[in-house]
């Protein structure tokens, strides 16, 4: 080989006709047509341009398309979101070679933003469906072509990161053009930022609204509402001082919510002793009523209910409040409910009546005592009944010897009583079929 290299070629080149190839001649221009866009120029139009070059084909006339493809500045021409023109015809081939004028809009485009281009030709050959690429002359593919009119504001908070008179803040620089809510003489928010560009020091947040002024480790925008005083933040603890010191307690500074307001209306507070605010039945000193509860914070062993009539002080599983009627007698607890199943079993030879009934489902004490009444009037067992038994018991029978009368009929009732005091012990002698009580004399 000439250079002495192993594996060394040749590649030919034919230089077609002699001549210098024909001019595609790639430009940009305004958005009205008017007048080119130099290389770095800015176009007339924040949303647009025009692109222009020559429609040709190596076979000849044919018909041609412009198609581009357009990025801005940065991102990389990768064959991706191209973009086409009108179908033309290139026409009769003149003494410059067939070409049409081909002349596009580019739209939708950023204002104030850096864009690079590149362009070609595709045709309706079989051969040459598509043109080499271009781009404009004097300028690497990577590079920026043109920007468009506008004020370069990427967050659109009136401020540029290019000096332009369009932006609204004039030739004030956006220090960060990321971020709508920082730029010069921004009104300080609270967002974790210094928002003012123009402030001293900025970035730092000192004497900012997100700094934390009184060491308490939070600031005005962290939810203090009292940045001078060490002991009201969101979260502090009631002290027992006459504050709200929590700034998340609704209305703040309002005691309302607080450990130091009456929330229930009793006249007592958390901090003047209310054990239960939310109660106005609980309370220092306060009388014990049937609620479930005990009433009085001042109670030995509050809340517990030992001691109360909310307690079983006799272990029968009743209190006081659940109706035992003697809480130190575990026998008793309740009025006897209505005997049950009355059965008369007559023997002829002796000449006597057995009674037998049942015990109330709800006798209301361990052991029972009976009063049999017996009447000939079935409408009054109180002037005219008679006892037949009086306090007698625990059985449930009774035997009458009498026998009535020729057309005469004996009718009974039955009357439970346990130790309950009082008329609480006595049970009821039944009810007629209207669901009213029936009377009756006492026994003895």
């Amino acid at each position: 080989s000439a250079n002495g290299q192993t594996g060394e070629g040749f590649a030919y080149l034919h230089y077609g006709n002699e001549t210098h190839g024909l001019a595609r001649t790639p430009r940009q221009a305004r958005a009205d047509d008017s007048a080119p866009v130099a290389l770095l120029g800015r176009t007339d139009n924040e949303s647009s341009f025009r692109l222009r070059a020559r429609g040709r084909s190596p076979m000849g006339r044919a018909r041609v398309l412009l198609e581009w493809e357009l990025k801005p500045f940065g991102s990389a021409l990768d064959g991706t979101i191209l973009a086409r023109g009108s179908i033309t015809d290139s026409l009769t081939p003149g003494a410059g070679g067939s070409a049409a004028a081909l002349d596009e809009s580019v739209v939708g485009l950023e204002p104030g933003t850096s864009f690079h281009w590149r362009l070609r030709v595709l045709t309706d050959s079989p051969y040459f469906p598509r043109l080499p690429w271009i781009t404009f002359p004097g300028n690497n593919v990577t590079e920026t072509d043109l920007r468009t009119a506008g004020c370069r504001d990427v967050d659109g908070d009136g401020f540029g990161t290019v000096l332009d008179v369009v932006c609204a803040g004039g030739l004030l620089l956006d220090c960060n053009d990321t971020n709508a809510a920082v730029h010069p003489a921004a009104p300080q928010i609270c967002d974790g930022l210094n928002n003012d560009c123009s402030a001293p020091g900025w970035p730092a947040l000192m004497g900012t609204n997100e700094a934390d002024a009184d060491s308490d480790t939070f600031s005005v925008c962290g939810g203090d509402c009292a940045d001078a005083n060490a002991t009201v933040y969101p979260g502090a603890a009631q002290i027992c001082d006459g504050l709200n010191n929590d700034c998340l307690a609704p209305g703040w500074p309002a005691l309302t919510g607080t450990n130091e307001a009456d929330a229930d209306s009793d006249t007592f507070s958390t901090c003047s002793g209310d054990c239960a605010a939310a109660n106005a039945t609980v309370y220092p000193g306060a009388a014990q009523i049937c609620d479930g509860l005990n009433n009085d914070c001042l109670a030995p062993g509050w809340p517990a209910l030992m001691g109360t009539n909310e307690a079983d002080a006799d272990s029968d599983t009743f209190s006081t409040c659940s109706g035992d009627c003697s809480d130190t007698d575990a026998t008793a607890w309740a009025t006897p409910g209505e005997v049950l199943d009355l059965v008369l079993d007559h023997d002829l030879l002796a000449v006597t009546t057995t009674l037998a009934w049942t015990s109330p489902a709800n006798p209301g004490a361990t052991s029972l005592l009976y009063d049999v009444i017996r009447t000939g009037d079935p409408v009054d067992f109180g002037a005219s009944g008679s006892c037949g038994e009086s306090d007698d018991g625990p059985n449930t029978t009774a035997l009458d010897i009498d026998t009535p009368a020729p057309d005469a009929i004996f009718f009974y009732l039955i009357r439970a009583q346990n130790t309950c005091p009082g008329a609480m012990g006595v049970g009821p002698l039944g009810f007629d079929s209207a669901g009213v009580l029936k009377s009756g004399r006492a026994c003895p």
